[in-house]
């Protein structure tokens, strides 16, 4: 996927209405709107000298369906572009950023942010019930592929994605978005992590627990402001459970302010897996977790392993790789429940440094004595 700028694909009822749709340099300019009585698989439109193929739509019930388009143009290769369609009659078009971002603009206010929380949330909710909820343990074999090695994607994680992105660009339509699954499309969007304004989405964390039909797995948002994170939302869509954190505004679950104390347990329980770990640190971790502390399976999802450590389930965290998606909202909800998310060295995470290695513990003290115990080994 190339460009600045994607209108996520919307249609009418009766008649279906293709909205415009801009890209930028090396694409085509302008998809017109178009109107058609129905969008089988296989229609094509012009564009500007090229051709728009719709090759897969599809809408039952009152859900939103994804439509795959395909764009072919003379100055560039083919671009692969998800939107989505609604059976209900819809006005307008929203825009969703893939670069573009909100530079030389002012900060944005905490009461902007706070009204955020609730907004946020609600999308979320709606993105779980609409793409992925209908789907878990109801999967089809073609709607599960493989990015790479044991690292699965599904037509839920990119159904999600696209609602989240429509959504948190009619909220804050001048901020970049940066989401899991566009980023793997085009790496280039990792470099707009440290925009003036930064939507950070990772719209089905835990998808290799999803496509095996098992919990946990969640939604997780960060907003980011410059490369620091301003503001997180974790929600767990099987028990409806919403974490969210503002910048020095606290950390809440379903409204209710939490403090990180940890599991009171006399050994730490730390859960982990090692092959999660940074190389470079296995052995030295192994020798430490066997005379001083609990070891308990890593839960595979960067969304449940936070909430498991704030609310006092989990004392220790080791992560290796660290992409914003995965640990921008974590390590902020982490942080203001008043437990400790940092790297190795003690510096705070940011969603645009791609170094590998974090470490999270429930308070300050407890990541303090694993930091010290791992300089000693």
């Amino acid at each position: 996927m190339c460009g600045r700028q994607l209108a996520v694909v919307r249609y009418t009822d009766r008649p279906a209405k293709w909205i415009t749709m801009t890209l930028g340099r090396g694409g085509f300019r302008q998809l017109h709107a178009v109107t058609r009585s129905a969008l089988p698989g296989g229609d094509e439109i012009g564009v500007d000298g090229g051709r728009l193929a719709v090759v897969g739509a599809s809408v039952g019930g009152n859900t939103a369906a994804v439509v795959s388009l395909m764009a072919k143009n003379k100055q560039g290769p083919a671009i692969r572009f998800q939107g989505l369609m609604w059976p209900a009659p819809v006005a307008s078009c929203y825009p969703y950023r893939t670069g573009g971002g909100a530079e030389g603009r002012g900060g944005i206010g905490r009461g902007v942010v706070e009204k955020l929380i609730s907004s946020v949330a609600g999308i979320m909710r709606q993105s779980a019930d609409l793409a992925i909820l209908p789907r878990y343990r109801s999967l089809q074999t073609h709607e599960v592929s493989e990015k790479s090695a044991s690292d699965f994607v599904t037509i839920a994680d990119r159904e999600s994605e696209a609602l989240l992105a429509e959504g948190l660009a009619r909220l804050l339509p001048e901020a970049t978005i940066v989401g899991e699954e566009a980023a793997h499309a085009d790496p280039a969007l990792l470099d707009r992590l440290g925009d003036a304004l930064c939507w950070i989405i990772d719209p089905l964390d835990g998808t290799n627990n999803f496509a095996a039909g098992k919990p946990p797995f969640g939604i997780l948002v960060a907003l980011a402001e410059r490369g620091e994170t301003i503001a997180g939302w974790i929600y767990d869509p099987l028990t409806g459970r919403c974490c969210h954190a503002r910048r020095g505004g606290g950390a809440f679950v379903n409204g209710e302010r939490v403090n990180s104390v940890g599991s009171g347990q006399a050994r730490p329980v730390v859960a982990i897996a090692l092959e999660l770990v940074d190389p470079r640190r296995i052995a030295t971790t192994q020798k430490l977790l066997e005379h001083h502390f609990s070891t308990v399976a890593n839960p595979r999802c960067a969304a449940e392993q936070y909430a498991r450590i704030a609310l006092g389930q989990n004392d220790i965290a080791f992560f290796n790789r660290t992409f914003a998606w995965d640990h921008a909202a974590g390590v902020l909800f982490l942080n203001e429940a008043g437990g400790k998310a940092a790297r190795y060295d003690g510096s705070p995470y940011r969603v645009n440094d791609d170094r590998v290695g974090l470490l999270a513990a429930a308070t300050p003290p407890m990541w303090d004595r694993m930091i010290e115990l791992l300089r000693a080994n």
